[in-house]
């Protein structure tokens, strides 16, 4: 495994271990394994392993994502009833 300059940084792109094409670490395309998350290749669809703390920050920013954007929870009728009372 490779080293990391500074705690906190995360990888965005991987190369393939094949072809060497330059992969994006898309959150959809990861594939957890029992050993090791990998993600496929867009080239030659080979499976690449990358680090689990990458797959797991990856996806916990789309859930944050997500959840930003999702709609305000509604009241519920007695919430209403009562501030309208």
């Amino acid at each position: 495994m490779d080293r990391r300059a500074r705690t906190g940084s995360g990888a965005t792109r991987v190369s393939c271990r094949v072809c060497g094409t330059g992969i994006v670490l898309d959150p959809d395309k990861i594939e957890e394994g029992p050993d090791y998350a990998t993600i496929p290749c867009t080239a030659c669809s080979a499976l690449v392993p990358i680090r689990r703390t990458d797959a797991l920050r990856l996806v916990q920013e789309q859930v944050r994502q997500g959840l930003e954007r999702a709609p305000a929870p509604r009241r519920t009728v007695f919430e209403r009833w009562r501030r309208v009372h």
